[in-house]
C-alpha cells in the first residue's frame, strides 16, 4: 500500500500557513512621536523634562528642574524656535548659547530617528527592542514607542 506523502506534506504546509508558523513577535517600527515625561542626562547633569515631539516641524521641550530652569520651554515650529517661561516669550530665537544646548541635542536626536530610523539589533525581552545606527541606540516597547535613547552626547529615558 502506497503512503500518501504528497497529501500529507500539502496538509502540513496548509496547517503551518493557516496557524502562522512564526513563533516570535514581529519587530515594531521605531516611533519618534512622543508626549511624555523624560529624564535627560546631558553634560553630566540630569534634567527632568517633558518632551512633546510630533515631527521635525513641531516639537516642544519643557524643563522641570533645576529650579532655576523649571518651566523653561523650547518650542520649534517649522524650523523657528521660541523660548518661553511663564508669560514671557521670545520668538525666532537662535539656540546657540549654553542653556539651550540641551534642547538642540534632544530635538536633533528625535529628528535623527524620525528621518531614517535606526536598524533593528535585537529583542531584549517580549516588550523591549533595541535599534541602532552606530551613533544612536534606541530601546522601544513592543509598539515601537521610545523607552530610551542613548548617544555620546545625551541619554533620554522616558517615563
Amino acid at each position: 500500500m502506497k503512503k500518501p506523502w504528497g497529501l500529507w506534506l500539502t496538509g502540513l504546509s496548509l496547517f503551518l500557513l493557516l496557524t502562522g508558523c512564526s513563533s516570535g513577535s514581529s519587530v515594531p517600527t521605531v516611533r519618534s512621536a512622543t508626549d511624555s515625561d523624560a529624564a535627560v542626562r546631558f553634560q553630566g547633569r540630569e534634567y527632568p523634562c517633558h518632551i512633546n515631539y510630533v515631527n521635525k516641524n513641531t516639537a516642544v521641550l519643557t524643563l522641570k528642574d533645576p529650579e532655576t530652569l523649571a518651566g523653561l520651554t523650547f518650542q520649534r515650529s517649522d524650523g523657528v524656535y521660541s523660548l518661553s517661561l511663564g508669560t514671557l516669550m521670545c520668538k525666532n530665537v537662535p539656540l546657540t548659547n549654553r542653556n539651550s544646548a540641551i534642547a538642540v541635542q534632544v530635538l536633533s536626536a528625535f529628528d535623527r530617528i524620525s528621518g531614517d530610523p535606526p536598524a533593528f539589533v535585537r529583542q531584549h525581552d517580549s516588550n523591549c527592542y533595541e535599534f541602532s545606527d552606530g551613533d544612536i541606540t534606541v530601546l522601544t516597547d513592543a509598539e515601537g514607542h521610545l523607552l530610551s535613547l542613548r548617544s555620546d552626547q545625551l541619554t533620554i529615558d522616558t517615563q
